[in-house]
């Protein structure tokens, strides 16, 4: 990334390669956090690892407590309580194991560089503020964002240990989860791609892993039930990419991706879209460059 110097020049600061984290913005604050990851090292890194602001970085790797470090964090924004909502993650530990825990990230608007608040609200399947509340299995490598019709948090499937891909629909309100019982779902999958698109005012999920292979539908949460839409075209089969909403020109974008054996990467643009007449499509960007291929990348909406 780039980082501003003292004269107010820009130069290269590179960070160490990170994958299976989650990455999330908080838009008042102008700050986004990377949650948990997999360094090029190999070693696990902890809840809030690196803020950055503008250009910057600043580590509060320190900040305690804290969430214990983890792969594929399911983890969203909530604009009106102004927190980092964090679920689950994956240990990677042996043997391994999966977090149910939730927490939150009171982020700090007037300073956001100089770090928050961590607040465990779950653990061991206890909800700590309503002791009679429901709370999500243990999983890893699901997703959650913020639903901007309906004013929650959703978070849908998962892994759990052993390999078993969940199906599950949560539904986070500030205090306890709920869980919603849809007549339709997209099925048993992990590591898709999930984000709130404003243009249609639903939460579109494309993708995943289901256990047994790659997939490539495109499904919307309406708030009360999944519906598998059915846009002319898609993008191949694949997991572990990202799409984010971008608003400025009304495009839910698509990139990268785990598309074939040998673990094949993508370095694909795509771009969900009105094409007239209020119809929605997804479109292949041919981009004059692009970034390299690569699966795990992370994008938040602007």
């Amino acid at each position: 990334e780039l980082m501003k110097t003292k004269n107010g020049n820009k130069k290269r600061k590179d960070g160490p390669g990170l994958g299976g984290h989650a990455w999330t913005m908080a838009r008042a604050a102008g700050v986004g956090l990377v949650l948990g990851c997999l360094t090029s090292s190999g070693a696990l890194g902890q809840g809030a690892d690196l803020p950055y602001d503008s250009g910057s970085t600043s580590d509060v790797d320190l900040v305690i407590p804290r969430p214990p470090g983890g792969m594929g964090i399911a983890a969203g924004y909530d604009p009106i309580r102004k927190q980092v909502v964090l679920f689950g993650g994956d240990y990677r530990d042996s043997p391994d194991t999966a977090s149910d825990q939730t927490w939150v990230y009171g982020v700090n608007e007037a300073d956001p560089l100089a770090g928050g608040v961590w607040s465990c609200k779950t653990i061991g399947g206890v909800n700590l503020g309503n002791p009679a509340g429901a709370v999500p299995p243990a999983r890893a490598y699901a997703r959650m964002v913020w639903d901007g019709a309906n004013n929650n948090m959703v978070m849908y499937g998962g892994w759990q240990v052993g390999g078993n891909r969940l199906s599950d629909t949560w539904i986070w309100n500030g205090t306890t989860w709920t869980e919603v019982m849809p007549a339709n779902s997209p099925g048993p999958r992990s590591q898709y791609a999930l984000e709130f698109f404003g243009p249609t005012n639903q939460v579109i999920l494309f993708g995943g892993w289901d256990g047994n292979g790659r997939r490539d539908d495109t499904w919307a949460w309406t708030g009360t039930n999944w519906v598998l839409l059915n846009p002319e075209d898609a993008p191949s089969p694949r997991y572990q990419m990202d799409m984010a909403w971008d608003r400025t020109n009304g495009l839910l974008v698509l990139f990268g991706g785990n598309v074939g054996d040998n673990n094949a990467t993508s370095d694909e643009t795509w771009a969900y879209r009105d094409i007239g007449g209020g119809v929605y499509n997804w479109v292949l960007l041919n981009t004059a460059t692009r970034p390299r291929e690569r699966q795990w990348p992370r994008s938040s909406s602007r």
